[in-house]
């Protein structure tokens, strides 16, 4: 792994190479793209984001407004296989709405964690991978496998994020083991983080 100057690793993809074998290659694929973006800067825009460059990624992809209320981040773009997850289209929806939507409907919606997640993308900078378990009503288990960057119109606050998040509906490999498994990496160099930092 080569280092530049400014103590970012040169790419993104030597780095990654060596993470969770949880990860994905559309994650990989997002990480990449959202590198190559950025350039120089800490994080890419919004405005920088072309669906067309990732298309093969769209059905997965979500794109989020990064409010300071965890409760109020608003999906601004959400992909096919995103929506059905969810079992709606959350498209224009607030964190809270969904989560107020699938718990009327009879699921269960890990609050906490995802609400955690999110926050430390939002606030600290740092992109984050989860893999858990949604419970749908009729007790039926979808589990998932999520990645979030952040992105800044001004380069020091975050103020959107994308991801893109596969689940086993989709025949993605994604463990249907019921364990959860979370890592957070920095933005910068793409080391992993611990998450107790």
């Amino acid at each position: 792994m080569q280092s530049m100057d400014d103590g970012r690793v040169s790419s993104a993809a030597d780095s990654i190479a060596g993470w969770p074998a949880e990860l994905l290659p559309g994650h990989r694929t997002l990480i990449e793209y959202w590198d190559a973006l950025r350039g120089t800067r800490t994080y890419p825009s919004r405005s920088d984001v072309d669906p067309t460059a990732i298309r093969q990624l769209l059905p997965y992809t979500l794109l989020l407004d990064a409010d300071p209320d965890e409760g109020k981040a608003r999906f601004r773009l959400a992909g096919e296989a995103v929506n059905t997850f969810y079992g709606f289209n959350v498209r224009g929806m607030t964190w809270a709405e969904v989560r107020a939507r699938v718990q009327a409907e009879g699921g269960t919606f890990t609050t906490s964690l995802v609400n955690l997640q999110y926050r430390r993308v939002a606030q600290g900078g740092v992109g984050a991978y989860r893999q858990g378990v949604s419970i749908r009503a009729g007790a039926s288990y979808l589990h998932y496998a999520r990645i979030l960057l952040p992105l800044s119109g001004d380069d020091t606050r975050v103020d959107a994020m994308i991801g893109v998040s596969y689940s086993n509906q989709e025949k993605r490999n994604v463990a249907e083991a019921l364990t959860n498994i979370d890592f957070l990496f920095s933005s910068d160099t793409f080391a992993l983080v611990d998450p107790a930092s």
